[in-house]
């Protein structure tokens, strides 16, 4: 029977027998990669996984700087006014109030030309007015109008206005004249009467009361040349000349029929105290 067993028997027992091992070794060789691939496995998780391990770093907080006493006051200290601060009053005051041709005649665009220089919060009333009018004591003499002063200084209130006369003293000097043009110290007709037989070089008053004097013509412009804004002064609540309404009010009214006009003809020129 043996020698009916050919090669093809040997050889498809041999195949078969291959094939097994060929399988055996495959089966070996899937684990092995199965059980390395496991850890890799684990390790590109575990390079993953960032929430437990690996934590973004937090941004440092900038700490703000803190500023020394000096720099805070320094910081919000009063700013001395410029002519740029009543013009844009001026305008927000009569914005959507006046016709196109009111607005125009109301402009001051060219402060070199409407504005004196004005002060920086360093100089005393006296210092200022000697800067702006050098010429105070040879101009007075000239002036024989009576009710026509050749200075306006406006201020908020009575009290104050005769503060500021008190520290225009020296400025003003012996031979001038200086009328209080405010409601507390005479009554109106009061007031005509005395602006009508005397000569006065300074009036220092309040814009209610200066208004109605112009208005009735007590109060004259025709020798007018310095109108003074006591602007930069503050009250004890650090209101000053332009921000009380009722005050605004009169003042924008003053500026409106009297002032303005005079300034844009040339005939005479702001300034802030």
């Amino acid at each position: 029977m043996a020698d009916d067993l050919d090669d093809e028997w040997w050889l498809q027992e041999n195949n078969g027998t291959d094939k097994e091992a060929s399988k055996d070794v495959a089966s070996e060789s899937e684990v092995e990669s199965a059980d390395e691939a496991i850890p890799n496995k684990r390790k590109a998780e575990s390079d993953n996984d960032t929430s437990l391990t690996d934590e973004p770093p937090k941004k440092k907080k900038k700490k703000k700087k803190k500023l020394n006493i000096t720099e805070v006051l320094k910081k919000n200290a009063p700013q001395a006014g410029c002519p740029g601060d009543v013009v844009t009053e001026i305008t927000k005051h009569f914005k959507d109030k006046l016709s196109p041709i009111e607005e125009d005649e109301i402009q001051l665009s060219d402060p070199d030309e409407h504005f004196l220089e004005s002060n920086t919060l360093d100089q005393l009333p006296t210092s200022y007015f000697n800067a702006i009018m050098p010429k105070w004591k040879k101009q007075i003499q000239k002036l024989d109008v009576p009710g026509a002063p050749i200075l306006l200084v406006i201020s908020s209130a009575a009290i104050r206005a005769l503060e500021v006369k008190r520290q225009m003293k020296t400025f003003l000097g012996e031979k001038s004249k200086t009328a209080k043009l405010f409601a507390k110290h005479m009554k109106i007709k009061e007031q005509e009467k005395h602006l009508g037989k005397n000569v006065i070089h300074c009036g220092i008053g309040t814009p209610n009361r200066i208004r109605s004097l112009l208005d009735s013509g007590a109060l004259k412009t025709n020798r007018l040349h310095y109108i003074v804004f006591d602007w930069n002064w503050r009250d004890q609540k650090q209101k000053r000349l332009i921000d009380g309404q009722d005050v605004k009010t009169d003042l924008m009214q003053l500026l409106q029929k009297h002032l303005i006009p005079l300034v844009k003809a040339g005939n005479a020129k702001f300034g802030l105290l």
